[in-house]
């Protein structure tokens, strides 16, 4: 008798799409709350100044959230473990600057410096981001450089 693979589930990641909200995307479970995002088609059928939070690949720690119907379903609420997709650090760093979810980004910096260069070599060409982006690169900067 073969043995059934484990069967997906749907939980709940913020996505920035001009406005903060959170869309359902597939996971499997890992362990207790703790799932992998698979790849979902929510990820490929967005505008290109979407952002999510997490991506296919990340392991994510969810909690039980009650939605405006009383029902409960799972959010991701932090990473465990990033995925290995070459854009990972690039796509977190715009959307923690957007959220202001920053934190202490000083213990992180040299993780996000390529990324941050990125933005700033993108945004002189002309690539779109999100105006908070551009209006807190160089308080970052100036943040890391005063932290030396």
């Amino acid at each position: 008798m073969d043995s059934e693979a484990p069967e997906n589930e749907r939980i709940y990641v913020r996505v920035i799409d001009g406005i903060m909200s959170m869309v359902e995307v597939a996971s499997r479970e890992v362990k207790s709350y703790q799932f992998e995002i698979l790849d979902d088609p929510t990820f490929h059928r967005t505008h290109p100044g979407t952002l999510f939070e997490f991506y296919p690949g990340d392991i994510v720690r969810v909690e039980d959230t009650e939605d405006m119907d009383n029902e409960y379903l799972y959010e991701a609420k932090e990473i465990v473990r990033r995925s290995e997709h070459p854009d990972r650090l690039y796509l977190e760093i715009q959307f923690r600057f957007v959220t202001g979810f920053l934190g202490a980004i000083e213990h992180e910096y040299p993780l996000f410096k390529e990324a941050i260069e990125r933005i700033k070599r993108e945004s002189s060409a002309g690539k779109f981001f999100y105006p908070r982006i551009l209006e807190e690169l160089p308080y970052l900067e100036r943040r890391m450089a005063n932290s030396k």
